[in-house]
């Protein structure tokens, strides 16, 4: 298998059938756009002073870069580098409640083109 055909399946499969529309929007609200994207919010995290698991929310959307790019939506800043912190995301789950969120952090795969969000609360 070629790296290509990596790239070309990991996009394939982020816009396919486990795919949800998720609305990315600029901190300066100037650009929204609507995408396709992997979805995972769940309540359960690891407490890093004891180690244990806790339930805390804890949510993170996948998202293909050049679906962002193609859409006209910028991902990167002036030095090249990913710069989607406080970006807001908004997105419909599984029992149907809409939620939005700011990207606490993107952490790109840059060999598959990939970026993991990592989300946090929005407004209060």
């Amino acid at each position: 298998m070629s790296l290509a055909r990596a790239i070309s399946d990991m996009k394939r499969f982020s816009q396919g059938e486990f795919s949800a529309e998720i609305t990315f929007t600029n901190p300066e609200a100037i650009k929204t756009v609507v995408v396709n994207g992997l979805i995972s919010k769940h309540n359960l995290s690891i407490n890093p002073d004891t180690g244990l698991p806790v339930n805390t929310k804890n949510v993170h959307i996948s998202i293909v870069e050049s679906v962002l790019n193609d859409a006209g939506y910028v991902t990167r800043n002036v030095s090249n580098d990913i710069s989607l912190k406080f970006h807001k995301v908004s997105f419909v789950d599984a029992s149907g409640s809409s939620f939005t969120f700011l990207i606490d952090e993107g952490m790109p795969s840059e060999t598959l083109g990939l970026i993991v969000c990592t989300l946090g609360s929005y407004g209060s």
